[in-house]
């Protein structure tokens, strides 16, 4: 990890501490609030909230995302060039993978 990644993971262990600081200093315990029956109804309320907006608004629009243009444009490369790397053969350019499409350029003519 480079010095960048560190100063986020350590940015968020402090973030982490000063929480559990601040709910020792307002004389609150994270296990009697986590296994508090409303605590634990609201996680179920939000877990169904995230499922029916998943089944109801959006699979469908990832799902076709996924199926015709991530897959074909990320994955199916991704894999043949693994593929090519393991056998030795090296790597496929980025452009090489992308469909190419010839389109004539306008010329002018100079007076």
């Amino acid at each position: 990890m480079n010095k960048t990644n560190n100063r986020g993971f350590f940015k968020l262990i402090l973030i982490i501490a000063i929480g559990i600081l601040i709910l020792s200093a307002l004389n609150l315990n994270l296990r009697d609030i986590v296994n508090s029956p409303a605590f634990k109804d609201n996680i179920t309320y939000i877990s169904d909230l995230a499922k029916n907006v998943w089944e109801d608004y959006l699979r469908t629009p990832v799902m076709f995302f996924w199926n015709t243009t991530f897959k074909n444009v990320v994955i199916v490369p991704f894999a043949e060039n693994m593929r090519q790397m393991i056998s030795g053969q090296g790597t496929s350019t980025f452009f090489s993978l992308v469909p190419q499409f010839n389109i004539p350029m306008a010329t002018t003519t100079g007076n």
